[in-house]
């Protein structure tokens, strides 16, 4: 981006921007010992629920993984676990609908 600094990019995407940071805040708190996993797991929760529909919950959903992941796996695989098998059944009812609809074309 432009730094944040311009007022061209609209409030979704600073919106956006500023979700991203708290994220970011949480997961290395997170990542430091501050917080327990439950918050991260809770979160995730929260992001899986719209994920579906929301692009911006997927996409924080995922800087989330990549950044608190592997403490979240060894914290407890199994939550990790039911997270990925949500994640993976909204996806594929959301790819099956956007292949046939791209098939047509």
């Amino acid at each position: 981006g432009d730094g944040g600094s311009g007022s061209g990019g609209g409030d979704s995407s600073s919106s956006a921007a500023m979700a991203r940071n708290w994220l970011l805040v949480v997961v290395y708190m997170y990542n430091f010992g501050l917080l327990t996993s439950k918050i991260l797991y809770n979160i995730a929760e929260k992001f899986v629920q719209h994920i579906s529909t929301s692009e911006v919950d997927a996409a924080l959903l995922l800087l989330l993984l990549q950044h608190g992941g592997s403490g979240m796996r060894k914290d407890d695989p199994a939550a990790l676990k039911k997270i990925v098998v949500v994640v993976q059944q909204a996806t594929t009812t959301t790819t099956t609908t956007t292949t046939a609809t791209t098939t047509k074309a």
